[in-house]
């Protein structure tokens, strides 16, 4: 243990936990999500995008899933959008809340052991915007309050 750092005082549910503005959008070659249901019965969505809005045009990009009604409320959102017809897939502004987790899995061609993170999504939001120093969200009467 580092002698010259604190330790973490604060509620350690809370590690972990990312919550953040961007883009979602899709990666797969046809650019609709995947989705269905786990033999649990447990409904899923992956081949996510998530474009983190960054400063000074800065980005970071994750790729993500969802699991249960945000499953859901995400694959029901991403059809109302509009293609992008550069990418061939759907591009919505979104608020997400979520942690990051490590995947792995054996590449079925070499197989070899491969890792990667992912962002999974456990809440999503609208997406708010900046308006000079604070964020507000745009006025829509469609909205609840």
């Amino acid at each position: 243990m580092n002698k010259l750092l604190k330790n973490y005082q604060g509620d350690m549910s809370v590690i972990n936990k990312f919550v953040h503005i961007g883009v979602l959008t899709t990666v797969t070659e046809d650019g609709q999500p995947r989705t269905g249901v786990s033999d649990a019965g447990t409904p899923w969505i992956n081949g996510l995008n998530f474009i983190k809005d960054g400063t000074e045009g800065k980005k970071a990009s994750f790729i993500a899933s969802a699991f249960d009604d945000v499953a859901v409320e995400i694959a029901e959102a991403l059809k109302e959008q509009p293609i992008n017809e550069d990418y061939k897939a759907p591009f919505m502004r979104i608020q997400v809340g979520g942690r990051i987790e490590r995947n792995t899995w054996t590449d079925p061609e070499s197989g070899e052991v491969k890792y990667d993170n992912r962002l999974v999504i456990t809440d999503v939001w609208n997406a708010p915007v900046k308006d000079d120093a604070v964020y507000v969200y745009p006025s829509n009467e469609s909205n609840p309050s």
